[in-house]
Formats: structure tokens, sequence, C-alpha cells
């Protein structure tokens, strides 16, 4: 049997536009909430060794009864619009990082159609890092600053509601790495996300 260290855990929320849960940090006359920055998916243990590595799309835990308090309905689900973008045009977004422990961010969208639609896996589709196919943002710095990128928004997409999903896979755990080695950032990891409501318009 191989035991892993581990160091403590990250934290990180969706700063700009603001998640859900922190948008009373910024004005909005929204319920408090004082673990904005710790949405981990109920954390590691139970992330991983309970719920199989699932993880509710802004945060919760999977084993939380929908509509879990991060999604759309949900306590902080409240429909409120922090960001309007034009189709097509690159979106810069700002992550703060708390603790930051390595890692890589990549931002994903939804498109809700009703105002009670709750987000699922299957709806986030993965936003493209400007000028480049990859989706995935590496952190070359374990400084905790805020880190801004510049995301790519589809040419068609156009939502009066969309919702952008912020997904942080740090690299703070010893874990077998995929050639069978041993290393920092390998197999599971703390998992953090939020989610902030968004709208797309027509480019005139």
């Amino acid at each position: 049997m191989v035991a892993f260290a581990s160091r403590v855990s990250g934290h990180g929320f969706c700063k700009s536009p603001p998640s859900r849960s922190s948008m009373w940090n910024y004005g909005y006359e929204t319920p408090i909430s004082y673990e904005y920055n710790q949405l981990w998916c109920g954390g590691y243990q139970l992330q991983n060794e309970v719920y199989e590595g699932k993880c509710g799309p802004c945060g919760d835990s999977f084993g939380d009864a929908r509509p879990r308090a991060n999604e759309n309905t949900g306590k902080y689900g409240l429909g409120i619009v922090t960001g309007t973008y034009t189709q097509g045009q690159v979106l810069t977004a700002t992550v703060d990082i708390t603790a930051n422990h390595g890692g890589w961010i990549q931002f994903a969208i939804c498109k809700l159609n009703t105002t009670n639609q709750l987000e699922t896996e299957e709806c986030f589709v993965p936003l493209k890092l400007k000028d480049s196919n990859e989706t995935k943002f590496m952190l070359s710095s374990t400084d905790n600053i805020d880190t801004t990128v510049q995301l790519q928004l589809p040419p068609h997409l156009v939502c009066q509601r969309c919702v952008l999903q912020w997904h942080y896979h740090t690299a703070s755990r010893w874990g077998i790495c995929d050639d069978g080695s041993v290393g920092n950032g390998c197999g599971p990891q703390e998992t953090f996300r939020t989610c902030s409501d968004i709208s797309i318009v027509q480019m005139k």
C-alpha cells in the first residue's frame, strides 16, 4: 500500500464576472456566503471516496439535493446577470485564487433555455483560450494573486441567460501518474467550481 501526503487545500472563485455566492461582495443584494471561495465539491474525500469523483456543476457536493445551493433556482442561483457580452467576443475573466496550489483552470458555458432549468454536466461546453485550441489554462505561479484568463466565446451563441462555469483542478496531492510513476499533481485532486450568470447579445 502506498501512502500519499497532501498539502492544505486551495481556495478560489471567479471574481469577474462575479460568481453567484460571491455577488454580495460586489454590491448585489444577494444572500451572504462566507464559503464563496471554497466550493470544492464537498471536499476531497467526499468527492472521490463517496461519489467517485463527481461534483455538482457549480461546486456543491454531488450528494446535495437539487437544486443545490449554487445552482440555478438554488439559494444563490437567483438569475441575476453579472456580465453582458457580445457573440464571438473575447471574454476576459478574472479569478481570485486565495490559496494557490498550482494545477489548471478551465471555463465552460451552458445556455439556459428556461428560467428554472438546472445545469447538467452535459450542458457545459468548454471555452477555448484566446488564439488557442486549448481549453485548459495552466497556472505557472503558486502566488495568491488574481489571474486573468481571456476566453473566446462561440461565434453563434446568443443567450439571455448563460451559465459560466469556472473549474479549478489543483495539483496539491501526490498520486499515481498515467505512466505508473508517483508524483505531485497526479491522480485525483481537490476540485473547485463556481458559476456566474451572464448574457450574450447578438452582434449588431
